[in-house]
């Protein structure tokens, strides 16, 4: 499968412009942030909650990036957007709506969906 040309012209960053070593943790919003203004594509992924909805979070679990442990699909909405990332700038698990508001069109986005219905 071919990317659109939109996403030709310049790097893509995989789970967003993140560096642990700066604070910007993957999927986290300070690395979507990073990536826009570097004017790079991101690629990010979506997990659900036990509500239902998109998280932007890789791992099935939540033991790699935050103090909690578990299974993402377990816990609400509402209480995965107050977890913390470790090691980063305070970051939490953002939702879709929050990184399709942070991106605003201004650069392209490849989500890959870790989806289970």
């Amino acid at each position: 499968m071919m990317l659109p040309p939109a996403f030709l012209g310049a790097p893509i960053a995989h789970r967003a412009l993140h560096d642990r070593a700066l604070g910007r943790i993957e999927n986290s919003l300070s690395a979507i942030q990073a990536a826009v203004q570097a004017g790079y594509g991101i690629e990010i992924d979506l997990q659900l909650s036990a509500d239902g909805q998109p998280m932007v979070f890789h791992d099935y679990v939540l033991n790699r990036l935050t103090a909690e442990t578990g299974m993402i699909n377990q816990r609400r909405a509402a209480e995965l957007q107050n977890i913390a990332l470790t090691d980063g700038r305070g970051d939490c698990i953002p939702t879709f709506a929050q990184v399709l508001a942070c991106v605003a069109g201004q650069v392209p986005l490849l989500v890959e969906d870790h989806l289970r219905l």
